[in-house]
């Protein structure tokens, strides 16, 4: 078998996290302003964004495989960390160790690598609270 010209894995393995995200109630429920990948102009807080997707080459086997990192970001108004804490809880529930559902890749793994609190900034003279959480996808391709 050998492995097939270059293509990426990014495409796939974004799909997938944000339709795990965008379509569970509970974490819609504790964050009603939604799942983004680009935020509107006026969000309702709190909500969710995905960011910071980054594709490695992982082959393995006579497959082109791929490690994808990514960010899930939990932005609020809540006056502390709560809220973004139950946020980033309900989407390492839904990640880790997490099957994905990808077009064109089989998923071998999905790793919580790091969760972090940003100090609280002042967004149009509100204050606002960021929590983050990385993770890390291992896919190969799928052979014809």
């Amino acid at each position: 078998m050998s492995v097939t010209t270059g293509k990426s894995a990014l495409s796939a393995v974004h799909a997938a996290v944000y339709s795990v995200l965008k379509h569970d109630a509970t974490l819609t429920t504790r964050a009603p302003g939604g799942v983004w990948d680009h935020v509107p102009q006026d969000p309702t807080w709190p909500y969710v964004r995905l960011g910071g997707f980054v594709e490695d080459p992982d082959d393995t086997f006579g497959r082109q495989g791929r490690r994808v990192t990514f960010v899930v970001h939990a932005w609020s108004q809540y006056a502390g960390v709560s809220e973004g804490y139950g946020i980033i809880d309900r989407v390492l529930a839904l990640l880790r160790y997490t099957t994905l559902t990808l077009t064109g890749w089989e998923h071998h793994d999905t790793r919580h690598l790091t969760t972090e609190v940003d100090e609280p900034q002042l967004v149009d003279a509100v204050q606002v609270q960021h929590v983050w959480a990385e993770f890390e996808v291992f896919v190969a391709e799928v052979l014809p």
